[in-house]
């Protein structure tokens, strides 16, 4: 066999196996703990906001008070990954977590709104105006027999509730401020006189039958101020001489005898003896006596 021939003989040659692919197992990602919350509490913001567009008389804010029920919702959603994944990590979504919790913010603010306006809102003030017509009706057919009043004051406050417009006159209570400021016309001397002025009208206000928290009065002459400030049932209810010790008394005729005395200083001191004269040179000469001539001592 010749070599050439031996060279050209065909040996076939063992054959590797082809590599095989192996891919790298991909990590169950699975589903964030928190996706269904966030998606139900959407969809059912979404449709309340959507409903009180549509239908005005829907009060869909009352139905916002249970926002709470997202997080129930959102533990019930953790607890049932929790049993179905065990052996797993699980995996939370936050930025899920924080849309729930703005949901819940909003709609606890939005349920707050109403209530607010309940409480603070021009309903509440229109009443009190209301209501404040009304009394003025009453006391004036109550004093219209006293002759001394000049200028009747009044401040109302209503109590907060829910449904300021159902207070009516005959449900005041003493949990509503109701103040009365009476102003009275006459000659006082003393706190006594002025008392037996105010304490007939004090009690014919009592007799409305409605409750006082405050009640003044307030009279001034030429030259004093009688001011009586009853704070509370309790003063409301003392005796003449108690009362009268809690007139304050302003009296304003020292200062105007002070002022007289200031207008009239300077017209005294214009009117007054006038100083003496302080004697000049010319009257100096004239007063020294001269010495005497030849003539003067020939005759002494």
């Amino acid at each position: 066999m010749n070599p050439t021939e031996f060279e050209n003989t065909n040996i076939p040659a063992e054959e590797s196996p082809a590599p095989v692919y192996n891919p790298a197992p991909v990590p169950d990602q699975g589903r964030r703990v928190g996706t269904i919350t966030m998606g139900m509490a959407l969809i059912c913001f979404g449709g309340l906001l959507l409903a009180g567009f549509l239908f005005p008389n829907v009060e869909y804010l009352n139905i916002l008070q249970f926002s709470p029920v997202i997080l129930i919702v959102l533990g019930v959603e953790i607890l049932i990954q929790y049993f179905l994944r065990r052996g797993r990590q699980l995996k939370y979504d936050f930025l899920s977590g924080f849309v729930c919790i703005v949901l819940i913010g909003a709609s606890l603010a939005m349920s707050v709104i109403p209530m607010g306006i309940q409480y603070f809102g021009p309903s509440r003030h229109n009443r009190e105006s209301e209501l404040r017509d009304e009394l003025y009706q009453v006391y004036g057919e109550k004093l219209s027999g006293f002759d001394n009043i000049y200028s009747l004051d009044m401040n109302l406050e209503l109590r907060y509730t829910a449904h300021p417009e159902q207070i009516t006159v005959e449900t005041l209570t003493a949990a509503d401020y109701l103040s009365l400021s009476c102003y009275l016309s006459g000659e006082y001397d003393s706190a006594e006189s002025f008392v037996k002025d105010a304490l007939p009208v004090l009690r014919k206000m009592q007799s409305a039958k409605i409750p006082l928290s405050r009640v003044s009065f307030h009279g001034d002459t030429n030259q004093k101020d009688f001011d009586l400030y009853l704070d509370n049932s309790f003063a409301m209810n003392l005796s003449p001489e108690k009362m009268a010790k809690k007139v304050d008394i302003t009296c304003y005729q020292e200062d105007e005898d002070v002022a007289d005395a200031e207008e009239m200083l300077p017209e005294e001191e214009e009117a007054g003896e006038e100083e003496p004269a302080v004697p000049g040179p010319e009257d100096t000469e004239a007063s020294v006596p001269e010495e005497p001539g030849p003539e003067q001592g020939a005759n002494i």
